[in-house]
Order: structure tokens, then C-alpha cells, then sequence
């Protein structure tokens, strides 16, 4: 097609909202990108943003770390007290950016990567698909910048739910990092799924929060 998704074969497929995610991204065009946007004025319209629309306050130098922050690594873990306002930072970041934040509240008892994107029930033949899955795969789609915010994330031991998205994060070449969603193949399957992975996109990030007092 035009926009570059490839049509699916008849039938129904294993993943509703992926699927339905490549019918949508059919009519998906990239925004324009504004040469005049600076780190600075950047940074201070992220905060008047924060204050004005959301009544969140934030100290200019605290976004201005945040900021620089997600210019070094995907992966980012802010530690402070509870009710500090760690969440509620990355959650405005998706609000100003215009691309809604994914918040997933880590378990107590998670320990596989099943947790995070699903799993195939094999009762009603579906994928349970989780909003994080979506997103990452809306992603491997679009230009924009896409935030997930891992609340709590210590709440269980991340080397568990989240092994294999730092694997694959550590991997030099972005081209590499490819995620198992299922260990088969189907001539339905979404059109982004490659032997039953999905590309672990370049423009999304993960934040985590942690709490002094856990």
C-alpha cells in the first residue's frame, strides 16, 4: 500500500488489535519536523505545558535532566519518594508530545515476558494482547516518540517480566532487536510480525519508578 503496510491475507487473524493496527496505519502520514524547535525552548514549553494544562510544577532544571536523560539511553529509572511526582512527569512527557503515554503497573508476581506484551490462549485461539504490545507494535509504524512508564518497576524483580527487552536493548544494531511474541507462523499474522517477533521499535522509550521507601 502507500503508507507502506502490507495487506493481509484473508481470514481472521490471532491478533485483533494488531491487525486492526495495520488496516489504521494504511492512512498514517508522518508530521512535519520543525528545524526551529531548540533543547531549550523545547524543555521550557514542556514546563509551561505541564503547569498550564495538567497543573503539574516542575523545576526547569528537573526537565531539563528528564529531557537530556531520554537523549542518552532508552531506558530510564527515576528513584524518589512516593507522591514526588516520578509517574506523573513521564506521563505529562506522552500529554505534551501528543502521544499518550503507556502506563504498566508492574506485579508482585510477574516473572516472564508473557507479563508484559500476552499470551496465546489456547481455549478461544486468540492472542490476549496487552496495550503495551499494541503500542510497540503502532510504533514500528510511526516517527513520533512513544513513552512507557513501568510503575514500580521493583515491585518484582525486572531481571524476570523485563530479561529480554534489555537484552535486546544492549544490542548495537537497532535492526537486531527483534522480541518473541509466539513460536509459529500463520498466513493471517499481522504484517510487521517476522517468524512470530516483533521489532522492538527505536522510537520508544521505557521509564521506570521506584520508590525509596520499597
Amino acid at each position: 500500500s502507500a503508507s507502506g503496510a502490507p495487506e493481509r491475507a484473508d481470514g481472521e487473524s490471532r491478533f485483533f488489535m494488531l491487525a486492526k493496527t495495520d488496516d489504521i496505519m494504511r492512512k498514517y502520514s508522518a508530521p512535519a519536523y520543525d528545524p526551529s524547535v531548540t533543547l531549550s525552548s523545547f524543555c521550557e514549553s514542556f514546563r509551561a505545558y505541564a503547569a498550564g494544562n495538567l497543573g503539574l510544577y516542575y523545576d526547569i532544571s528537573d526537565i531539563r535532566r528528564f529531557v537530556s536523560n531520554l537523549g542518552v539511553s532508552h531506558i530510564l529509572v527515576m528513584q524518589g519518594m512516593s507522591g514526588t511526582g516520578k509517574t506523573s512527569l513521564a506521563y505529562a512527557f506522552g500529554e505534551f508530545i501528543k502521544n499518550r503515554s503507556v502506563i504498566v503497573p508492574i506485579q508482585p508476581m510477574w516473572k516472564e515476558r508473557s507479563d508484559m506484551i500476552g499470551y496465546f490462549n489456547e481455549f478461544t485461539k486468540k492472542f490476549n494482547e496487552t496495550t503495551l504490545l499494541r503500542k510497540m507494535y503502532e510504533a514500528g509504524y510511526r516517527k513520533e516518540a512513544y513513552i512507557t512508564i513501568l510503575d514500580e518497576v521493583n515491585i518484582s524483580r525486572i531481571e524476570y517480566y523485563f530479561a529480554e527487552f534489555l537484552s535486546l536493548l544492549e544490542l548495537p544494531n537497532p535492526e537486531e532487536r527483534y522480541l518473541a511474541v509466539v513460536a509459529d507462523t500463520r498466513e493471517n499474522d499481522p504484517a510487521q510480525l517476522q517468524d512470530g517477533r516483533i521489532k522492538l521499535p527505536i522510537n520508544m522509550w521505557f521509564i521506570g519508578t521506584a520508590n525509596n521507601d520499597d
